[in-house]
């Protein structure tokens, strides 16, 4: 497969790394940063466009790897026949792509990528969408050139399992990372944590997560929940908030007997 590749961040470097090591040929790349388009092409031997103009409708796909905000700008400047025309957001309709080309996709890994630790394997899935028999081909190459687990669907379900992913992921991070500034407040080694931390994210590859609740809001321990509200008092965003609110979903998902 022939592509041109628009971008320079995390997911430009996996597609170039992936479809190099598969044997598909880029035509060329473009970024808005220059430092950075440099070192991509450099990385990976692909030609390097100074303008979206010298982006043709020759090449079998071009795919657009920018941020998600930027794509509906960057893809204002096409107007394929030929060539498909891909995105790689989670979250970003299918539909931003048409009256650019005839045929569309989208292919986006779940998966956290960073350009500077790339993943090795490839035990994670990509979701596929496309409109058209022709564009699904396309879109598949692509998919199968960065991971082994392909799933189609549409952009509905791909903004829901992408909420999802935000949820499960970004923000259990984020209280991750609260967790650790908990324990670097006051002194206490963050390897206290990491067999918990360890054993609750190991054990969700087997069982829904919901019936490995644990903890004081889970027993509807009040007096627990209070005490810790008081010592998140001057802790900074907005954890205190984030402790109550969650601590009354999880009473609510699991009432006392009796009070269902």
């Amino acid at each position: 497969m022939t592509y041109t590749l628009i971008g320079t961040g995390n997911m430009a470097w996996m597609l170039a790394s992936r479809m190099t090591s598969g044997g598909h040929v880029c035509v060329g790349a473009w970024g808005r940063n220059t430092t950075e388009l440099t070192k991509l092409c450099a990385a990976f031997r692909l030609p390097q466009l100074t303008s979206l103009n010298q982006v043709h409708d020759g090449a079998d796909a071009c795919i657009v790897a920018v941020s998600d905000d930027a794509i509906a700008e960057v893809v204002q400047r096409f107007s394929f026949r030929t060539a498909t025309l891909i995105h790689t957001a989670g979250s970003v309709p299918l539909s931003v792509l048409e009256n650019h080309a005839v045929n569309i996709g989208v292919v986006w890994p779940v998966f956290a990528l960073r350009k500077g630790s790339l993943p090795t394997h490839r035990q994670f899935p990509a979701i596929m969408e496309a409109n058209s028999k022709p564009a699904l081909q396309i879109v598949q190459g692509v998919a199968k050139a960065i991971c082994e687990v392909n799933f189609e669907t549409t952009t509905a379900k791909r903004q829901a399992l992408h909420l999802a992913a935000v949820v499960g992921s970004n923000f259990s991070n984020h209280l991750l990372a609260s967790s650790f500034d908990l324990c670097e407040e006051q002194g206490l080694p963050i390897s206290l944590l990491q067999p918990l931390l360890f054993q609750t994210f190991t054990a969700v590859r087997n069982q829904h997560p919901g019936k490995l609740q644990t903890g004081p809001a889970r027993r509807h321990d009040q007096a627990t929940m209070q005490l810790q509200l008081e010592q998140l008092k001057e802790s900074p965003y907005h954890l205190q908030e984030i402790y109550e609110l969650i601590s009354k979903a999880i009473m609510e998902k699991f009432p006392l007997k009796g009070k269902a």
